[in-house]
């Protein structure tokens, strides 16, 4: 009977871990397709060549229907995106960070045009905004170090193709007091 009991402890356990890897791999979006929803693919990216793409970002810059993310922002938590531990490293920035923060999302000068050619498990942070009901509104991927890269969600071109620029970097660093 010890045998059975010992055998069954185990498969739970097992099963268990598991379930926290899963949960965890969602949760940090490694498993999030990296793809443009499509009615902004067909307004955005869908032109000939890359000046027409560009264009049709600029174009709608100052355009408060794209501003990130879309929808009153009650508070901010950052996350470093780490295996297993990120929800219990989480950080809830204050209000005015907050509001710099969204600013700094939405002026396309901290962003440049480069390509955007990296895994979201590789992003050093995940900053989730939320609601006053407590309902993630949106979502940054927020690679600093390596690649110095973007992906949000909801998309918005203010961001451009999601690479920050040099003073861009210097600005999210000030704002997350994180060191580049």
């Amino acid at each position: 009977m010890k045998f059975i009991q010992k055998r069954l402890f185990l498969l739970l356990t097992t099963i268990i871990i598991i379930i926290f890897i899963i949960f965890d791999s969602y949760d940090r979006g490694n498993y999030s397709q990296r793809l443009v929803e499509k009615k902004y693919q067909i307004e955005f990216f869908d032109h000939k060549n890359f000046e027409e793409i560009q264009k049709a970002f600029e174009k709608q810059f100052k355009n408060p229907k794209y501003n990130f993310p879309g929808a009153e922002v009650c508070y901010v938590k950052i996350y470093k995106n780490h295996f297993l531990i990120s929800r219990l490293n989480s950080k809830k920035i204050n209000h005015i960070e907050k509001l710099q923060l969204i600013n700094f999302f939405n002026d396309p000068e901290n962003f440049d045009w480069s390509e955007t050619t990296w895994e979201l498990n590789e992003a050093e942070y995940i900053i989730r905004f939320y609601n006053n009901k407590d309902l993630e509104i949106g979502k940054v991927w927020l690679c600093l170090r390596e690649c110095g890269m973007t992906f949000s969600k909801p998309f918005s071109p203010n961001m451009k193709f999601g690479g920050i620029s040099e003073s861009g970097k210097l600005k999210i660093c000030n704002i997350l007091k994180i060191s580049n």
